[in-house]
């Protein structure tokens, strides 16, 4: 089968590269971004100020002896990402030495690798939450509110069209509607309808 023509997988790497802003951190998991990326950035030169890192990677001891040279800026606080050695250090850490400087916004795609704050308490890294602005979430420190205006804006640039805007809107009536209430568990379906109309 002739598969010549096929670009899928640069299309979907594309799709998390382009709109990217000037210098971000893409921190992903998973091998079809990580090598659709990778391939784009090495290939065919497309966005070389994006550091990209997979978070796999980063658990293996090699990573930051073989790689480290190549991420400018890029602290990583111990020898390998794992908060359970000695020699390890936890996503938290990486972000408070690297996601906190405006002119390198850092970048979520795929997911966590690992949740430090429990399942039963949203997932995540403490101290950091992620904003949905396309194909992949904008990570802020948790004491950095937006406006809506200024999320959908974020979300504009990001080539995110009107169907997610909206969705947007409704996410954060969403999250008020249930931080009167008390209720738990309602905005995992915000989550899910927000990132289902990021990829249409």
């Amino acid at each position: 089968m002739d598969q010549s023509s096929n670009m899928y997988i640069r299309h979907y790497g594309a799709m998390h590269l382009e709109k990217l802003p000037a210098n971000a951190i893409l921190i992903v998991k998973g091998d079809v971004i990580t090598n659709s990326i990778r391939y784009l950035q090495r290939c065919e030169g497309m966005r070389p100020d994006v550091q990209h890192l997979d978070q796999s990677m980063m658990t293996y001891a090699w990573f930051k002896t073989k790689q480290a040279r190549h991420f400018r800026n890029i602290s990583f606080p111990n020898s390998i990402y794992n908060p359970y050695k000695p020699e390890g250090y936890s996503m938290q850490r990486f972000l408070q030495a690297n996601a906190l400087r405006p002119h390198m916004p850092a970048f979520l795609c795929g997911g966590w690798y690992h949740d430090e704050i429990p399942a039963e308490h949203g997932g995540g890294t403490p101290g950091f939450k992620t904003w949905p602005v396309g194909p992949c979430d904008r990570i802020r420190p948790v004491s950095q509110q937006l406006s809506l205006d200024r999320w959908v804006e974020e979300a504009a640039s990001s080539g995110t069209h009107l169907e997610l805007t909206r969705a947007l809107k409704w996410y954060l009536a969403m999250d008020a509607v249930l931080l009167r209430s008390g209720a738990r568990g309602g905005r995992r379906g915000a989550d899910s309808y927000v990132r289902a109309r990021a990829h249409t």
